[in-house]
């Protein structure tokens, strides 16, 4: 089994714009002084509280109020087409489903000939049991190497 992880701020949508203006518009609230873009994108991927402390001398308390201002601001501001993906982004994620899909088919496909391969061994030797006739016998044989056949070649396949 795979397991895909994908991380979305900044590597699959560009997040920085909504961030920064949060950032800008917590500090104007707030009446603090000023910063550039350029000022608050580079506090972004800090703690929310460390954000505003580094970003501007504050006390402890100024950056919970901090924190506490933007994680309102930044509610409001993230709307459904705040944050724009990355190009290709949507492309991929769509390749990557289809390809989990296809797997998920062939495993399925996979499980229900080995549940024939088992009904069909079951009937062989159920058949031996009751001393059945030989020619029933070996076309059970013959189905079940048919499918063990299948079975193989569509593993190896992939």
């Amino acid at each position: 089994m795979k397991l895909y992880i994908l991380d979305f701020d900044g590597t699959m949508a560009d997040t920085q714009s909504l961030i920064v203006a949060t950032m800008q518009q917590t500090v104007e609230a707030l009446g603090l002084a000023f910063r550039s873009k350029e000022q608050c994108a580079a506090m972004i991927g800090l703690p929310l509280k460390q954000t505003f402390t580094k970003l501007i001398p504050m006390t402890s308390e100024m950056g919970d109020k901090c924190a506490e201002k933007y994680t309102e601001i930044f509610i409001r501001n993230n709307t459904k087409d705040a944050v724009p993906l990355f190009p290709n982004v949507l492309e991929t994620i769509k390749e990557l489903k289809n390809q989990i899909e296809i797997k998920n088919k062939e495993l399925q496909e996979k499980q229900e000939t080995q549940s024939h391969v088992e009904t069909l061994g079951d009937l062989l030797n159920e058949e031996a049991k009751n001393n059945s006739n030989e020619e029933e016998i070996n076309l059970l044989n013959q189905e079940i190497a048919s499918l063990k056949s299948k079975n193989h070649l569509n593993h190896n396949r992939h």
